[in-house]
């Protein structure tokens, strides 16, 4: 497609374009390299994101006592996170090998480098030049889309913005040239942009930019069966690989309660958002004009006016036979607006009011936009060269058998680099870290109970929870992105509270003065209610870990103040004990006496999810090295997916059949066999629908709003079906 193009690059050159992003991407965050665990990253809810990492620190003391995060509100299943980016592999490794503080660190650092790596990569499926290749990568590491987000300190929104990025190169590719291992690494990177956390991202992934992709199925020339297969395959491969999140996610889900946004408040009208590409004022981010909320991170996706009008020279310059690559990006960027701006979900809002109103920030979704225009930026440098090269000959040689270097280059160097100046200017104002002081511990030594007790830190205040979560201390009524349905929290038995004033940050001495603890001797961790009153007992609590002694002189009723759940076991004195199900917090009987109780967390869950991400590894490390021809069970495999497609081929086939009025024998018997599938699934529906009725759960209940939305996907499809058999009677003669 474009000059560069013609003779396959050495692999060394590609190592060395990484290497050379990767160094780049260190300079930028340079300030993320001291490794000083009094220096935190700035933004005000850091505490809050990084707080699920503090599972991890669990495994060397206790093993899988980890599955349970009994640091904050009671405690839930560590694995059921939508909001962290618990289960995302750099999150166990950089936290076991340096700490989290330190660890968070370094994942900022390493999505810096993968945000650089995917633009590159995409820039390398699209044949582009090695300079815009390596100036797009630059770009989108200093890109606002990344920096803005840690204005708040949320981490996690940087990760899943670059593991999100990292699935559109492999995606793009497959489709362009159907090979099997660009299908396994999208596999791959699917699986990892779904264990990113923050769902926000991910939606815009799915709903944005994949539905942009059938642009190429109306190619004629476009193999649909081997594409349907691969899609079928591709999306199998990333479940299994993810299943160890999505296994006790699901198991989980109908307990999730989550802040609404039915006035979609903080979300950015369609028509301000591509304004934030160019805009660069912080104090202009801290304002409420152009229908945002002053809050920086929700909107900042400064690159600048260069890259734009690079794009708006691909619209001009790009070949006749590249057109649907550009009408691809084209449309990926508009759905990715739209889904931004909410424009997409507003028509489901009647369905599903809670689903679409829990997306309260779905703004932070346009960062997607910037690694497609940054490539369509790209392809318009590469093409602005090449033009320029042809109609005004400008060849540079630096030795005499040198091989000639497009003199353009030079000349649109000092412009690329200016670009690349100011966005990195504007970045650097939250690549920053802040100073915690020693004295934060000394507040919270006075938080320090002698048995597992619930403590509250001043509320609001964020900083306060990794020194805390650190210190052993177990957290209630702080700040969450989500709460257990049903569920209180603990009533702390000790609170801090601050007598005026609210701060963000212990960046003065006054955050760390004006605070009172205030004593409830009532809130025991563990007590046994007994006809003559209530005895506190003495515990231990490590996750999922919980032992507890108790000495009364009558019988009762042990009560733990942590959350049950599916999973929890409760043994007396070495011997497997009832619990009460019933319960809130895990509560069995008491006998009179000295007693021993152990709690275990020990969920199926999780090992169910796990064994599928170890089949889903194995198969890919297995698919990568093998030929489909070479192997009996990928033989297998591909005729599976190939019965899937067919399946899917024939129920549409079947209902188009059925709404023309034909009735031959074997269509009507594939049309019955149709039928028998739907009316078995939703047989299987109305059975759910029932037992969730019975544990007590609403109509707004996320299986009945699954089935709604099985009603809906059936009405659309029997409608385009009658609408093309409608237009192909009309065409007959």
């Amino acid at each position: 497609m474009h000059s560069e193009q013609g003779s396959p690059k050495p692999r060394g050159a590609w190592v060395f374009e990484l290497l050379l992003i990767a160094l780049w991407a260190l300079w930028v965050g340079r300030a993320f390299l001291n490794f000083d665990a009094t220096l935190w990253p700035s933004g005000r809810e850091v505490g809050m994101v990084i707080r699920t990492h503090y599972i991890w620190t669990l495994l060397p003391r206790c093993g899988t006592c980890m599955l349970w995060n009994g640091f904050v509100n009671g405690g839930a299943p560590a694995f059921a996170e939508l909001h962290g980016a618990v289960l995302y592999p750099l999150v166990p490794l950089f936290t076991l090998l340096w700490g989290v503080i330190n660890g968070t660190k370094l994942l900022l650092l390493a999505s810096l480098v993968l945000a650089g790596w995917a633009q590159w990569w995409l820039a390398r499926v699209m044949g582009l030049g090695r300079l815009a290749r390596l100036w797009t990568a630059a770009m989108a590491v200093v890109g606002g889309h990344l920096a803005g987000r840690l204005e708040h300190g949320v981490v996690g929104l940087v990760l899943a913005t670059a593991a999100c990025s990292l699935v559109i190169p492999p995606a793009l590719d497959w489709v362009k040239t159907g090979r099997r291992r660009s299908a396994l690494l999208l596999g791959l990177t699917l699986a990892l942009a779904l264990l990113a956390g923050q769902a926000y991202m991910q939606l815009t992934l799915l709903v944005g930019v994949f539905p942009a992709f059938a642009l190429y199925v109306f190619d004629p020339h476009c193999p649909r069966r081997r594409l349907g297969k691969g899609f079928i395959f591709t999306l199998g491969l990333a479940l299994l690989l993810s299943g160890v999140f999505w296994a006790p996610l699901l198991h989980f889900l109908p307990n999730f309660s989550k802040d609404v946004d039915p006035d979609f408040v903080a979300i950015q009208p369609l028509e301000y958002l591509p304004l934030n590409l160019v805009i660069r004022s912080v104090d202009f981010y801290t304002t409420s004009t152009l229908g945002r909320l002053p809050y920086p991170y929700l909107y900042t996706n400064y690159i600048g006016w260069i890259p734009v009008l690079l794009a708006l020279a691909a619209l001009i310059l790009a070949p006749r036979a590249e057109r649907r690559q550009l009408y691809w990006l084209l449309l990926a960027i508009a759905l990715v607006y739209l889904c931004a701006s909410a424009t997409l979900l507003r028509p489901l809002e009647t369905l599903f009011p809670a689903f679409v109103q829990s997306f309260r920030y779905l703004s932070v979704g346009s960062g997607l936009a910037v690694p497609l225009l940054l490539a369509l930026a790209g392809w318009g440098l590469t093409l602005l060269l090449q033009h320029l090269q042809a109609r005004f000959p400008f060849w540079l040689m630096f030795w005499r058998r040198s091989r000639p270097l497009n003199g353009w280059a030079l000349v649109t160097l000092p412009v690329l680099l200016y670009a690349l100046g100011l966005a990195y200017t504007f970045g650097q104002n939250w690549l920053q870290t802040l100073k915690v002081p020693p004295e934060v511990s000394q507040v919270l030594d006075q938080l320090r109970t002698e048995s597992a007790e619930w403590v509250t830190p001043p509320f609001g205040e964020h900083f306060w929870t990794p020194p805390a979560l650190e210190s052993g201390l177990k957290l209630t009524y702080v700040v969450s992105p989500w709460r257990w349905k049903g569920r209180s929290y603990p009533d702390p038995y000790l609170k801090a509270e601050r007598q005026s004033g609210f701060f963000y940050a212990p960046d003065t001495s006054a955050a760390l003065e004006g605070i009172t603890i205030v004593e409830d001797p009532a809130q025991a961790y563990a007590s046994v209610l007994t006809p003559a009153g209530v005895a506190a007992c003495q515990a231990t609590a490590l996750g999922g870990q919980i032992d507890v002694t108790c000495n009364t002189e009558a019988a009762g009723v042990l009560t733990v103040k942590e959350h049950q759940w599916d999973g929890w076991y409760a043994w007396l004195n070495g011997k497997p004990v009832a619990l009460d199900r019933d319960s809130e917090w895990l509560s069995v009987s008491a006998p009179p006496g000295q007693n021993c109780f152990q709690f275990r967390y020990r969920p199926w869950d999780v090992w169910l999810g796990l064994l599928g991400t170890c089949v889903g590894g194995g198969l890919t490390a297995y698919l990568w090295r093998r030929p489909v021809r070479d192997s009996a069970l990928l033989l297998r495999l591909d005729a599976w997916t190939d019965g899937v497609w067919v399946f899917v081929r024939r129920q549409r086939a079947c209902l188009g059949t059925a709404l023309r009025g034909v009735s031959l024998y074997d269509e009507r018997r594939l049309l019955r066999v149709a039928l028998g599938v739907n009316g078995m699934a939703l047989l299987a529906f109305g059975v759910l629908f029932i037992l969730s009725l019975q544990r007590g759960s609403s109509k707004s209940d996320f299986v009945l709003q699954f089935m709604r939305a099985a009603f809906v996907l059936s009405a659309l499809v029997g409608g385009v079906e009658f609408w093309s058999a409608r237009a192909r009677q009309r065409r007959r003669p």
